[in-house]
Parts: structure tokens; C-alpha cells; sequence
């Protein structure tokens, strides 16, 4: 039986053949869209909403919409290169509303598509009318509630908003990493939850969330709040599109779309007013709520602040639509490469270093994790980081294959069994995660016998705490580890084991790193850092990021959450003297370049 999988497939360069798929994605999805502007539905948009923003939200759902046809043509382009026998003559797709539109455009490109009848039109239909039967249900206890409802902000206050996504762990990375150094009260942070899973998820209990109200941050609990009321800018679209005939398939998607749009819109302009906020930091990145909360936010003149949560891949058009921000905090020039060649519109690039501090627990908790590993003789401690793994046995996404790290980690479990100066540190993406490799499991068990490896699986926690009691850092993934950048900027040595082979997309990073800081064979990887480890003069470059470490964060002293603190600290002052956003932003920027340099404004 043919299929379309990712496998171990690799292009004429020797790398994977995923980082392909989002040019594709990229191209076709620019086509389609600019094919769906010119209807007189999205013309009439346009006007009323932002048009960047407005662009950004199409191209965002679309973008998503084509990730799997986009994987399906790379994959099937190798196919027929390399392995006829699953090469496809045509390419089956979800039945898309602008399906005539993709398969002219693709015929030209000689591939072609067929439609897949799709057996869940009802629950998409159901699923579609979701958000329009929870904004009725807003409107009639809002109508109830009326008589009852007291504002609970003075009059000329100015608050930020916070929308709950990391959760508020200090030990973790956090939503609130900006309350860093008393700038800003308490008392004008509305942090607001969208959901009840978001609070389970991160497993809080009900005395730490009475602990968060009593520092008088004001928690929003956002199905508990219905004060939606109409809005006449949004009236006034409706009644204009009210008379517009259907012409096509097109038209039809649109007006769908739109009537949505305007009632998500609705819902964050009520929001945002009667919280009063003037700036709001959303660090979602997936979906399209963080694109209608910035519509929102601009149509009450309000400012949107966005920070990198992970090292961004210098491919053109990744990302699109993550950030939505008019303020976007990086790390440094090389972070900032990245965000330039995504699509996001953001107006000012700002250079902050990395943004979340070391907590005390977390530096505490490391220094006994060494006396352990002292009292049992280790010499030489190893931190180790896994990636996102996969058997690719499909077309959605090509990861690290299980095998590969199953060898990975388990020729450090062997390091560790067979040599007792050895100490390593395991720091997992989510809990359990290691669980599923299977192939090494009585590794596992035989290494956690020398009682020299830790494993830790805590969802959020950075492994930067042990960056101290450390000789190295390894960490292996299909693009730039984060978690190993955040060791570099931290003073580890650190090594990246690409098996990817992402070299035509980080070539600034082999050009100096190769074979020092960056692998692709993990037998030379190995055979380097054991020389390291018996003679630390054979090879003292190794590991070593220290003379290019100012591209990854310029300023390596844990201070970001304080710049960034002290920028919107400005912001917000702007805000409370009535200044317009544009006005605000500029003083925000000139304060910033004159404490910290002009050249850390880079947009």
C-alpha cells in the first residue's frame, strides 16, 4: 500500500526534507490569499479592522490549513525522486472552500490534487457555531447582571493585561517574569485565564490562586465574566455586509469567517475597555486569539508587548502570525534575525537579553543535586537534553527519530554505567516523556542503579539552575535547541547534536561552531567530549560560545525581565498622561536607548 512519510527523508543537501514544507506552505498560502482579498467581503473588512492585522489573521488560517498539503508535496517530490513505488499521481487534501483556487494554482506547478469527502461536516458545523452560541450566552447574563455589575477600576487607571498561558510558577518560566523588580504595582495587572484547563494543566491549587488575588493582582476568570455590549464600529460592518449578494464559494467562506471575527472582536474590545487596558502581553502563539486580541487592542489605541519564548529558525515565513505585536522583545542579533524573516508586522524589535530569571529554589536545588553526585564520586557531570521524537511514520511532521534518540541518550546511560567519574543530569521535555523509549529502558534502569543520573521531567522548568555544577551541556533536536542556547547564555559549555542537519538554515552558526559547538555525528561528538574529559587542553575550544555568545543575548546578566519591566513601566506611564500609543512608544523607545544603546532598537 503507497503512503506519504517522513521517515529518515532527506534532500540533495543531506537534511531533513521538513524545512522545505514551510516555503511551500509560504507560497501557496500568499497565492490563496491574495486570491480571497479581492472579494468585496474582505475589501469592506478591511476598512473597519486593521488591514495588516486583518491580512495577518487570513494568512495565519490558511497557513495552518496548508501545513499538511505542504508536507504531502515535499514528501511526495522525494518520492518520486527516490521511491516511486510511493509516489502518488495525485494527492488526496481535506475539501478545502477554496479548493478550485489551490488545484489551478498547483496544476501549474504540475501537481495534482484530489478532495476528500469528508464524513465530519457535522461537527464541523458544530464546532463553528460554537463561539457564536458562547457570546449569546455572554449577552443574556450580561442583560441579567446589569443592575448588579459595579466597575472595578477608578476612572483614569491604566492596567495591563496578562493572558494566562505559562502559568505564574517563579520557578518556571512564568507569565508574570516581568514583575521583576517593583516597577510596576500589583494592583494594575488584570491576569486574565480563557480557561478551566489551563489552571488544571498546570495543576494549581486553590490556596495558590487565593495566594495570586491576595497580592492584588486582579485574576480574571474569563467564563465568569459577561459584560459584552455592542459595539458600534462592529454594528456598522455588519449592516454593510447585510446587503452584499454571494457570488461564490468564496464569498460564502468569507462572510462565515467574518461574522466570526466580528463576534471574537467584539468580545476582546468589551474586555479590554472594561478592564481598562492599555497593553496587554500574550505569549500564545498558535491559533488565531492572539491576532483578534491585537484587532481588539488596536481599535482602543492600545499596545501589544511580545517576548521570544524560543529560538526562532531563519526560515522565511515560519512563524507567521506567532507574534502580533507592536513591541517584541528579543535576546539578541541572532534571535532577532529570526523574528525579522517571520511575518508579524511588528513595528518595534527590541533587544532585552534572555528574559526569565533564576529563581532561588531552583539554584538551591542544584547545589544539593552536586553534593549527591560528589559524595558518590563524580568528577565529570553531564547535562543532557532531549528533543521531540517521532517514528515519522507520517505526513505531518518530521521529528527526531526515536531510534536516533534512543542512541543518543543511551550511549550516555553507558557513559555513565561504565565510567564512575561520570555524573549526568537528564532534563526532559514533559513528564514521562523518556518513558516511551523502549529500546533503552533496562539502560535505564541499570544506569539509575550507580545512583549518578537525575532525571528531571518538570513541564516548564528551565535547566538553566544547574548551569554551576555542570562541565557540559548536549542537547539534541531537529533545529536549534532553546534549552541549549539558554545554557550557552548562561556560561555552560554546550553542544548541539544536529542529526537534522539544519546547516543551510543556520549557516552563521557552523561557519565558527562546527564540529566545536555543533555535531551531526554523534560517535565524533562523543570521541570529542571523552578526550575533553580525560585532557581538558586537547581541545579547549569545545563547547566553547563565549566569543560569539553576544550575537545569542548581548548582555548575559540576567537582567532582561527588568528591561523589559522598566519599558513598559514607561509605556504605561505614557498611557496614564493620555498619550496616543504611537507617542507612548516612542518615549518608551528613546528611555530605552538611553539606558541601554541605540543599537538595541533594531525596528
Amino acid at each position: 500500500m503507497k503512503t506519504l512519510q517522513f521517515l529518515d527523508k532527506r534532500d540533495e543537501n543531506n537534511s531533513f526534507i521538513r524545512f522545505k514544507a514551510p516555503f511551500v506552505k509560504y507560497e501557496i498560502t500568499n497565492f490563496v490569499f491574495s486570491e480571497l482579498s479581492k472579494s468585496k467581503f474582505y475589501k469592506v473588512l478591511k476598512e473597519y479592522l486593521s488591514e495588516e492585522y486583518t491580512e495577518l489573521y487570513f494568512k495565519k488560517k490558511l497557513n495552518a490549513e496548508l501545513e499538511h498539503l505542504s508536507c504531502k508535496i515535499v514528501i511526495n517530490e522525494w518520492n518520486f525522486k527516490n521511491d516511486k513505488e510511493n509516489y502518488f499521481e495525485e494527492i488526496i487534501i481535506d475539501n478545502l472552500p477554496y479548493f478550485e483556487i489551490l488545484k489551478n494554482y498547483l496544476a501549474l506547478k504540475n501537481i495534482k490534487i484530489k478532495k476528500k469527502i469528508s464524513t465530519n461536516f457535522l461537527k464541523e458545523k458544530i464546532n463553528s457555531k460554537k463561539y457564536i452560541i458562547f457570546i449569546y450566552i455572554l449577552k443574556i447574563k450580561n442583560f441579567f447582571a446589569k443592575i448588579f455589575y459595579k466597575k472595578q477600576f477608578k476612572k483614569n487607571k491604566i492596567n495591563i493585561g496578562v493572558n494566562f498561558v505559562e502559568g505564574f510558577n517563579s520557578d518556571k518560566r512564568n507569565d508574570l517574569f516581568f514583575l521583576s523588580n517593583n516597577k510596576i504595582k500589583n494592583s494594575s495587572i488584570v491576569y486574565y485565564c480563557e480557561s478551566k484547563e489551563r489552571i488544571y494543566n498546570e495543576l494549581y491549587s486553590k490556596k495558590e490562586i487565593n495566594n495570586l488575588i491576595n497580592s492584588e493582582i486582579k485574576f480574571i476568570k474569563l467564563w465568569q465574566w459577561h459584560n459584552v455590549e455592542k459595539v458600534n464600529f462592529l454594528e456598522n460592518l455588519k449592516e454593510k455586509i447585510k446587503f452584499f449578494t454571494i457570488d461564490n464559494k468564496v464569498d460564502m467562506l468569507l462572510l462565515r469567517e467574518i461574522k466570526n471575527l466580528i463576534l471574537r472582536v467584539n468580545f476582546w474590545y468589551c474586555f479590554f475597555k472594561d478592564h481598562k487596558i492599555k497593553i496587554n502581553l500574550n505569549s500564545e502563539e498558535f491559533g488565531l486569539s492572539n491576532i483578534v486580541k491585537q484587532i481588539a487592542l488596536k481599535k482602543l489605541d492600545g499596545c501589544s508587548i511580545g517576548k521570544c519564548k524560543s529560538n526562532p529558525m531563519k526560515i522565511k515565513g515560519e512563524w507567521l502570525g506567532f507574534y502580533p505585536n507592536d513591541v517584541f522583545f528579543v535576546w539578541g542579533k541572532d534571535s532577532a534575525e529570526g523574528i525579522k524573516r517571520s511575518t508579524n508586522y511588528i513595528k518595534n524589535i527590541i533587544v532585552s537579553g534572555y528574559p526569565y530569571k533564576n529563581s532561588h529554589r531552583n539554584k538551591e536545588e542544584a547545589l544539593r543535586l552536586r553534593k549527591i553526585f560528589l559524595d558518590k564520586g563524580v568528577k565529570f557531570t553531564i547535562l543532557l537534553l532531549d528533543g521531540s521524537y517521532s517514528d515519522n511514520k507520517d505526513s505531518l511532521l518530521q521529528l527526531f527519530p526515536s531510534i536516533q534518540m534512543s542512541n543518543f541518550i543511551g550511549s550516555f546511560l553507558k557513559w555513565v554505567i561504565q565510567d564512575k567519574d561520570i555524573g549526568l543530569i537528564i532534563k526532559s521535555k514533559k513528564k514521562n516523556y523518556l518513558s516511551g523509549l523502549n529500546e533503552i529502558s533496562d539502560l535505564f534502569v541499570e544506569a539509575q542503579k550507580t545512583k549518578r543520573l537525575h532525571i528531571i521531567d518538570d513541564l516548564g522548568k528551565e535547566p538553566k539552575s544547574y548551569s554551576k555544577i555542570i562541565n557540559f551541556t548536549v542537547g539534541a533536536s531537529v533545529d536549534v535547541p532553546t534549552a541549549v542556547m539558554q545554557m550557552a547564555i548562561f556560561g555552560s559549555k554546550s553542544i548541539i547534536y544536529d542529526f537534522a542537519n539544519f546547516k543551510n538554515v543556520e549557516n552563521e552558526l557552523y561557519s565558527w561552531g562546527e564540529n566545536k559547538v555543533i555535531f551531526n555525528k554523534l560517535d565524533l561528538l562523543i570521541k570529542n567530549l571523552k578526550k575533553f574529559k580525560e585532557d581538558k587542553n586537547i581541545n579547549n575550544a569545545l563547547g566553547d560560545w563565549s566569543k560569539q555568545i553576544y550575537n545569542y543575548d548581548i548582555f548575559c546578566d540576567n537582567r532582561g525581565s527588568e528591561r523589559i519591566e522598566e519599558y513598559i513601566f514607561n509605556l504605561k506611564k505614557c498611557f496614564e498622561k493620555g498619550y496616543s500609543s504611537n507617542d507612548g512608544l516612542n518615549y518608551a523607545n528613546k528611555f530605552y536607548i538611553n539606558n541601554w544603546g541605540e543599537d538595541k532598537i533594531l525596528k
